[in-house]
């Protein structure tokens, strides 16, 4: 599917969408499992991070590449001392809504015992209404891996970078696509994948 495919497709939910937020702010909210919210954190927290052979500064070029592939032309990026920020903006327009959002992504990348342990976190921040404000916040650090059961990124979201970044290492000969996603989706069964499923995503092969 093409980016303007999805952003139509995307388009087309925002009404019904806010006609579901409307009408699910009047009922009670169901009771969540709190075993079952704090195995999904364990799991995240654990599909976060890989290890690797490569050096940090190794790591931070192929995650930059990764971005780059996810939404080149919206990407920005902070090297810091010890971890690469990056963050990409998104917006939609329709009759009676409009909306900014942002999404922010810092990589940790830790040498110890002659190995690189490299720690994926996101985060999201969004104004949607008839008029919303962008958001203003460029760049975001010590952000959360695995305590949003409900939004952020998944499972399958973890996996499907850290598969990418082993393509932009060198590692692997393929490079998991969007299109060829459902693999990663279903790792918790009826999420959103953060590097595919939201405004504005290319999808590109590096």
């Amino acid at each position: 599917m093409t980016k303007t495919g999805r952003i139509i497709g995307m388009l087309k939910a925002v009404p019904a969408l806010m006609l579901i937020g409307s009408l699910s702010a009047c009922a009670t909210a169901p009771q969540q499992n709190l075993e079952n919210i704090r195995e999904t954190q364990a799991n995240r927290q654990t599909a976060a991070t890989r290890i690797y052979s490569q050096s940090p500064d190794q790591i931070y070029n192929a995650a930059q590449t990764v971005f780059n592939a996810m939404d080149g032309s919206d990407f920005i990026y902070d090297m810091q001392q010890d971890r690469l920020l990056a963050s990409r903006m998104w917006t939609f327009f329709a009759v009676f809504s409009s909306g900014w959002g942002r999404q922010y992504f810092e990589v940790l990348a830790r040498q110890e015992d002659g190995k690189t342990a490299v720690t994926l976190g996101e985060s999201e921040e969004s104004n949607v209404g008839m008029f919303s404000l962008p958001v203003s916040t460029r760049f975001k650090d010590h952000l959360p891996i695995g305590g949003n059961t409900t939004v952020g990124a998944t499972i399958g979201d973890y996996n499907l970078f850290f598969d990418r970044l082993d393509y932009a290492l060198g590692l692997s000969a393929h490079w998991p696509s969007c299109d060829n996603a459902n693999f990663y989706r279903n790792m918790e069964s009826g999420k959103r994948l953060v590097f595919c499923d939201l405004i504005g995503i290319d999808d590109k092969t590096p």
